[in-house]
């Protein structure tokens, strides 16, 4: 996929997600998934987009109880080649 221009990224429906499987599990799986760049404090990076679809449960301000609405957010970009820093990797390291 190509890079995106600074400040957009792409959402595309998450396979992840299982259609009809109301499991608690499969319902905090994002409905949608994709590549950001954006930049920020002067760097730019790659971050990853989640969106979720929601349906509102009562009346509020803006939504009306049914109405469909998308909560989302941006988070690093998952990288599976860093190891994890709670790691030890000297085994002569003293503690």
């Amino acid at each position: 996929m190509a890079k995106n221009k600074i400040g957009n990224g792409t959402l595309m429906k998450n396979e992840n997600k299982i259609a009809g499987d109301n499991s608690e599990q499969n319902q905090r799986r994002p409905s949608y998934t994709g590549p950001a760049t954006l930049t920020i404090a002067g760097v730019e990076a790659e971050y990853e987009i989640a969106a979720w679809d929601k349906v509102a449960e009562r009346d509020g301000k803006r939504l009306k109880k049914g109405d469909e609405y998308y909560t989302w957010t941006i988070s690093e970009k998952f990288k599976k080649d860093v190891p994890n820093s709670g790691t030890v990797e000297d085994d002569n390291v003293a503690f």
